[in-house]
């Protein structure tokens, strides 16, 4: 019984020392609720500079430009907004990707919802043969 009444006011303690702390959502800002683009418009008759600035407005998300256009065609567009993005700020280079492959010799229709998410190019990456190998003293075969 005194077991009890102890916990019983150790609760009524604590309970009084922490009132339970005020919550909100994590995003609270009404204009996230609703989509900024809600139009689906045809933007394949638009160039790629106009679509471009579509995104960097975020009147459409980079990771919907395959949805929109061309696999293809969404990798151009986004590596004029990464440009556009590296250009604006300090100490970096707007042409880093210049070097990096992005002519359709990949075929971007498979990598689009293969694990890669805003694709803006890829890197020819070599691939050779090891043998013979060999593991803790054993040879693998």
């Amino acid at each position: 019984s005194d077991s009890i009444s102890t916990k019983a006011s150790a609760s009524n303690t604590l309970s009084s020392r922490h009132p339970p702390a005020p919550s909100a959502p994590v995003c609270s800002d009404p204009s996230s609720f609703t989509p900024i683009h809600t139009s689906k418009t045809n933007i394949t008759t638009l160039d790629n500079a106009a679509i471009c600035q579509l995104v960097l407005t975020n009147q459409i998300k980079d990771h919907e430009l395959e949805k929109r256009l061309d696999a293809h065609r969404a990798v151009q567009v986004r590596r004029l907004v990464v440009a556009h993005k590296l250009d604006t700020l300090e100490h970096t280079n707007a042409h880093a990707l210049d070097n990096l492959p992005s002519e359709p010799s990949l075929d971007y229709t498979r990598v689009h919802g293969a694990n890669c998410e805003i694709v803006v190019g890829y890197v020819p990456l070599p691939v050779g043969l090891v043998g013979p190998l060999t593991v803790n003293g054993e040879t693998v075969r």
